[in-house]
């Protein structure tokens, strides 16, 4: 397994390192940590930076940045991590590294206060969460690895995880960790109890040993209601779809990719929408 972690060197971003560097020690994943720059332009377009001291800075910033997390965690000498600095946008490189490299998630960080309070994604994130073809996963400021003692996830009726998504969502949760399944009707008469029991069971089926509740309501309309809910449950990790626009959009106040607002303090997983 591979991760791609993207860095700005900020203090997300490196919170979002060390929360990847602990979940790859756990598992044994590769990581590649990422940073993107770009070459100076003028009001015309043309450049007028054209030496390399741009890459150069970003390079050993890499570097300093890798020596960092060694002393931090001694570990990591057991593990495969590559450095990359890029010229270009962030999205565009990940787009690149998607075609050319087999990347299984990415892992990113989020800027913000904590606690229920409002936590900015800031746009690089958000347009990662809409347009790669990669898994994301959203680490909150002071978030640090921990297996999930409680898990969330945002369904449709009709939802099936993967083996392979089955396998990694295992990894991020403790032993015996609680499964809320949340859906969403339009209105009460979509209440279908027999989809209800078969999306419980496949669940049931795929975490043995582990408690699964499903949890639904009615048309949420309001941000606070999927707080309120949050809240109650108390969960240590989030997974959603892409697809689930509902939930994503409530969670995030406005339609992705633009500026999000993200209303908890653990860790999001968003798998993508299947073609």
């Amino acid at each position: 397994m591979k991760f791609l972690v993207p860095t700005d060197f900020s203090k997300c971003a490196r919170n979002a390192t060390e929360y990847a560097c602990e979940l790859a020690m756990t598992i044994n994943a590769d990581i590649v940590l990422m940073n993107t720059f770009h070459f100076r332009y003028s009001d015309t377009g043309f450049f007028i930076d054209f030496d390399l001291s741009v890459k150069e800075i970003s390079e050993k910033q890499l570097e300093s940045e890798l020596d960092r997390l060694h002393e931090k965690f001694p570990a990591l000498k057991n593990l495969n991590i590559e450095t990359k600095s890029e010229v270009g946008g962030l999205l565009e490189n990940i787009e690149i590294m998607e075609e050319n490299e087999s990347i299984d998630y990415i892992i990113m960080g989020t800027k913000g206060r904590t606690g229920w309070e409002e936590i900015i994604i800031g746009s690089e994130t958000a347009s990662v969460i809409a347009n790669s073809k990669t898994p994301v996963m959203v680490i909150p400021n002071d978030a640090k690895w921990s297996p999930a003692k409680r898990a969330a996830f945002a369904v449709n009726l009709e939802e099936r995880f993967s083996i392979e998504e089955v396998s990694f969502t295992k990894q991020l949760m403790a032993d015996k960790a609680p499964i809320h399944l949340f859906h969403v009707y339009s209105e009460v008469l979509d209440m279908n109890i027999k989809a209800e029991e078969k999306l419980q069971l496949d669940f049931e089926a795929k975490y043995p040993g582990q408690e699964v509740f499903l949890d639904f309501d009615y048309d949420k309309s309001k941000t606070e209601s999927i707080e309120e809910y949050l809240e109650e449950i108390q969960p240590n990790l989030i997974v959603a779809r892409t697809k689930h626009r509902s939930f994503l959009q409530q969670i995030f106040h406005v339609s992705i990719p633009k500026n999000l607002s993200f209303h908890t303090e653990v860790p999001l997983l968003v798998f993508k929408e299947k073609d």
